[in-house]
């Protein structure tokens, strides 16, 4: 997010002259969507918008001089953090889904708890296909991963679905 916003936020010429790099480069996105904490689906979408143009943002940002910007070239370039990313993409994206699910008129309790049962049932799924190194139900995650990345690099993630299961 300080990435996101640190191209967005830091000052108006850096966000047109963003823009008119993507515009340039034929990205998938335009822009970067800004991430507002009010919003916590939100988070999601920024991720989501910056998976898919982080190779675009990696040349611009290496085209600036500002320490920052080599801080965030660093991050981009850093395997294991990209790694992280890419689990946080895939699983703010089922959350996602569930929150919208959630949400609306002419739903009854019934339907709720069912919901809630039918993404306790998926994170069960999700941990043994983490487990198991499949990556099925991780596309973003799957796409990202060396052959040399085993178990060690996904318990982290084990971990991190048994504390949403406990949730």
């Amino acid at each position: 997010m300080k990435l996101v916003n640190f191209i967005r936020s830091n000052s108006s010429l850096q966000h047109r002259l963003f823009r008119s790099f993507l515009d340039d480069s034929s990205a998938q996105y335009g822009d970067l969507l800004l991430h507002n904490d009010v919003r916590w689906l939100s988070k999601g979408r920024v991720l989501e918008r910056f998976w898919s143009i982080r190779g675009e943002a990696l040349q611009f940002l290496g085209s600036l001089k500002a320490k920052k910007a080599t801080d965030f070239v660093d991050f981009i370039t850093d395997v294991a953090k990209m790694t992280t990313v890419a689990f946080l993409v895939d699983i703010t994206g089922y959350l996602n889904e569930l929150n919208s699910q959630l949400q609306g008129r002419n739903k009854t309790v019934i339907d709720l708890r069912q919901k809630c049962k039918s993404f306790q049932a998926k994170l069960e799924l999700f941990h043994k296909d983490i487990e198991a190194a499949h990556l099925l139900h991780f596309p973003t995650l799957k796409s990202i991963l060396t052959p040399g990345c085993t178990v060690d690099c996904l318990s982290d993630f084990g971990a991190f679905i048994n504390k949403l299961q406990q949730e």
